[in-house]
This record gives structure tokens, C-alpha cells and sequence, in this order.
């Protein structure tokens, strides 16, 4: 199997990959960038969607208490 998935990727980026993992380099930036103001506060669509998100949930749970009662009977 292992040789399967040396055939779907170029011997050179294989042995790049490999000698970074090898030798503890991350593969990837760990650097997170710092957050920016737009995204610290939601938007008013995100409210709103989120909002009818509850709203959807706490109707289906209703439903699911009433069917519940209903069935006891």
C-alpha cells in the first residue's frame, strides 16, 4: 500500500516531505495570524442565522417533546 502512494506523488516532493519530517521541521506555517476587528464581531447575517438556527432547533425539540407525550399515551 505504501508504494501506492509513492506512485501518486513526485519522488522529489516525497523526499522533501520526508527529510522535513525526518529532521522536525513542520510541514505547514504554526504562525496563527492575529485576529482582525471585523471578525471579533459577529455580522448581522451571522445573527440573524444564527438566530433562526435556535429558533429551528427549539422548534424541533418542541415537536420531539410533544411526539414524546403523545407516544406515552
Amino acid at each position: 500500500m505504501i508504494f501506492i502512494i509513492f506512485r501518486l506523488l513526485p519522488a522529489k516532493l516525497m523526499r522533501e516531505w520526508t527529510s522535513q519530517f525526518v529532521s522536525g521541521v513542520p510541514l505547514y506555517d504554526t504562525e496563527v495570524p492575529p485576529p482582525q476587528d471585523d471578525e471579533l464581531q459577529p455580522s448581522a447575517e451571522e445573527l440573524l442565522d444564527n438566530e433562526r438556527k435556535l429558533l429551528l432547533d427549539e422548534g424541533d425539540f418542541n415537536e420531539y417533546r410533544v411526539s414524546l407525550h403523545i407516544a406515552s399515551f
